[in-house]
């Protein structure tokens, strides 16, 4: 009797719970994973990141690559001024030390320059890269050539007359810089303009395949002088 009692108490306390089957089982949404759609758009996301990352070293390789070009070219001027005014001898029919210098030529060639020893000290470059720095007499001492993408662009300079000749205009393709101890001063020459045309200030452009220019200036005054590239 009194185990009938508490069964019917307890069944009276749990009355008010309904139970469902259903009503707690419903699918949670908390741990979805990506669709398809917002896999494509982070992937897009992630290569226009990458191009303009890739785009950016790339525009800093060329202007490092430029400008570290441009230095070589003013160095290898300063060179030539330092074995001239030091008395370099290069062993020739010659009793005193020769000048030295630069011989430029555009329309042969313009990804090369030619380091060369002026033996008859006429200010011109008279020797051939055939045999350069081996022909015993031959002006030409070696062929320095431009990195692979780089070429000369232009040579401006500015005669003793006052007169400009630019890049716009009939620009130089011939052109030769020397030195000549105990002077520290260069002669720059051209032969190529009706005979012989001597100049005060001269600026060689080097370009790359962006169109981008370095720019050697070279004073009357022997100072040599760089500038940044810049996009054309």
């Amino acid at each position: 009797m009194i185990i009938q009692k508490l069964r019917q108490k307890v069944r009276s306390s749990f009355s008010g719970f309904a139970y469902s089957p259903t009503s707690n089982l419903k699918p949670s949404t908390s741990h979805r994973g990506f669709t398809i759609v917002e896999m494509v758009i982070v992937a897009i996301i992630f290569s226009m990141i990458a191009g303009v990352v890739l785009y950016n070293v790339r525009q800093y390789s060329n202007n490092v690559s430029l400008e570290s070009l441009t230095q070589d070219v003013a160095l290898a001027i300063r060179n030539v001024q330092v074995e001239a005014v030091s008395g370099r001898y290069v062993g020739t029919a010659f009793d005193t030390a020769p000048s030295y210098g630069l011989y430029f030529d555009l329309s042969e060639d313009n990804t090369s320059f030619v380091h060369f020893a002026d033996f008859n000290n006429n200010t011109i470059y008279d020797g051939d890269t055939d045999g350069c720095g081996v022909v015993p007499g031959n002006e030409c001492l070696e062929v320095l050539t431009l990195q692979e993408g780089y070429t000369f662009s232009c040579i401006e300079a500015t005669t003793l007359a006052g007169d400009t000749i630019d890049c716009d205009g009939e620009a130089i393709d011939t052109y030769a810089i020397t030195f000549t101890r105990p002077e520290s001063y260069p002669t720059s020459t051209n032969s190529q303009f009706d005979g012989y045309v001597q100049y005060a200030d001269t600026q060689i452009s080097i370009q790359n395949q962006a169109g981008e220019t370095g720019t050697i200036h070279l004073w009357s005054t022997g100072q040599v002088e760089v500038s940044d590239g810049v996009a054309e």
